[in-house]
């Protein structure tokens, strides 16, 4: 995650690495109008951008020590929750016209399952890990089985499943982009 002094468009401690472990010092930051290096290293505010700067209001804070202490690589890490709730609806039905002919049915449907998987608490809707789920699953078979002989039986099985799978990005419906001032995205273009 960028630094608060990143955030900042102070880049005065970023460091870049030559091999691992290595420091190739100072990252320099170039002004795209000049073609020279921001005095300081530091890209003064009214120069930042200002759909990038709502964009970091998305990104959490580093809240670790990096893996890497060059380049601050591994500076964040949270565990997602992802708590799944599926609701079963399961009929079968049996009969008996003789004791040599029989049926069953059964269906079965699950019910949608409106859930968000990889959200992290403090990422919430930016996480790219996150997405929402909503999906419906249904099923039914019938059998029918007839005893003609001790030696000779038929049975017909059949069923079906059908499956509605609807997947998006956490934020899909929010249109961040819009709420952050990028044109010409899609509204549910975010993270």
């Amino acid at each position: 995650m960028p630094t608060a002094a990143e955030r900042r468009g102070d880049f005065s401690q970023t460091e870049f690495e030559i091999r691992p472990g290595v420091s190739g010092g100072i990252l320099p930051i170039y002004d795209p109008w000049t073609g020279q290096p921001f005095p300081g290293n530091v890209i003064p505010l009214e120069r930042l951008d200002p759909v990038a700067l709502k964009a970091l209001g998305f990104l959490p804070l580093p809240n670790r020590q990096p893996d890497n202490p060059i380049t601050q690589a591994g500076n964040w890490q949270q565990n997602s929750v992802d708590v799944e709730t599926h609701d079963y609806h399961i009929i079968r039905l049996d009969h008996d016209f003789t004791k040599h002919t029989t049926i069953f049915g059964r269906y079965m449907l699950i019910e949608p399952d409106g859930t968000l998987l990889g959200a992290s608490p403090d990422f919430g809707l930016a996480d790219p890990d996150a997405i929402d789920i909503l999906n419906r699953r249904q099923n039914l078979a019938i059998n029918f089985q007839h005893i003609f002989s001790p030696k000779l039986i038929a049975a017909v099985t059949v069923g079906g499943t059908r499956l509605s799978i609807h997947r998006q990005g956490a934020a899909a419906g929010q249109d961040i982009p819009g709420q952050i001032g990028l044109r010409g995205v899609e509204p549910d273009a975010f993270p």
